[in-house]
C-alpha cells in the first residue's frame, strides 16, 4: 500500500505552513510530507496555487490582479477560501489603496507583507483541514 495511503492523521498547521513555503526553502522531509499530503488530497494543489498568487499579488503590489483572484478564488470548491474572497471583495477600494501608496509594497516591507498573508492565508487555510 502506498505510504499516503496509509497516513491516519496529518497536522493541519504542519500542512498549512508546507503548502504555503516556497520548495526551494523546503528540506527533503518537509517534501516527502507535503507531497504524500498532496497525494492523499489533490484539491490541496489548487489551494495551494490560490495561496500563492494571493501572497504573491500582495508582496509585489499587484493589486491590478486581485479582481481575478477574487472571481476565481470566489468560483472555487473551497469554501473556505471562497468566503475569504468575498470578504477581500468588500475591502477590495481599501486593498488597492494601500497597494498604490508609495513605500506600501516596496520590497522593503516585502517581508513584512509575505508574513502578514501568510498569517492570514494560515488561518484561512488551517480552518479547512
Amino acid at each position: 500500500m502506498h505510504p499516503a495511503l496509509t497516513r491516519t492523521h496529518f497536522s493541519a498547521g504542519r500542512i498549512v505552513a508546507l503548502l504555503l513555503k516556497p520548495s526551494r526553502d523546503m528540506s527533503a522531509v518537509q517534501q516527502r510530507y507535503r507531497d504524500s499530503f498532496l497525494r492523499f488530497c489533490p484539491g490541496a494543489y489548487r489551494v495551494r496555487k490560490l495561496a500563492l498568487q494571493f501572497r504573491a499579488m500582495l508582496r509585489w503590489g499587484r493589486s491590478s490582479r486581485l479582481a481575478q483572484w477574487i472571481a476565481t478564488a470566489t468560483s472555487s470548491e473551497f469554501f473556505f477560501l471562497a468566503q475569504f474572497a468575498r470578504t477581500l471583495r468588500r475591502d477590495l477600494g481599501a486593498v488597492e489603496l494601500a497597494s498604490k501608496r508609495p513605500g506600501t509594497m516596496d520590497r522593503s516591507r516585502a517581508r513584512s507583507t509575505d508574513s502578514l498573508s501568510s498569517v492570514r492565508c494560515t488561518g484561512v487555510l488551517a480552518s479547512s483541514f
